[in-house]
């Protein structure tokens, strides 16, 4: 049981290629080699490809950004990053720049 099966049809090459582009999603890249998302993780970390890229790159930056610019509200920074105020609430947790009594509003 194992890599055998993965590397006699050659996949691995076109995994490690793709693991790498963050614009794929993980069940996208699996799609195209030819897996459930599942087996591509499992066949990822056979391989030592580590953790994927993270597709929230560049509106991690804008967030950074406007969090340190400083003087908007929650809102305002949502607006600005053109996500909803929900969804820049939670990437900025998940960043650990968010602080509940200085963003709200």
């Amino acid at each position: 049981m194992g890599g055998g099966h993965w590397k006699r049809h050659g996949k691995d090459g076109e995994l490690r290629e793709l693991w790498g582009d963050a614009s794929l999603s993980l069940r996208e890249l699996a799609r195209r080699v030819g897996m459930s998302p599942t087996g591509a993780k499992k066949a990822a970390e056979r391989l030592g490809l580590g953790e994927r890229p993270s597709p929230y790159g560049k509106s991690d930056e804008k967030l950074k950004e406007l969090v340190a610019r400083g003087g908007l509200s929650l809102r305002g920074i949502a607006r600005a990053a053109g996500m909803s105020p929900a969804g820049a609430k939670k990437a900025m947790i998940r960043l650990g720049l968010y602080a509940s009594s200085a963003q709200e509003g």
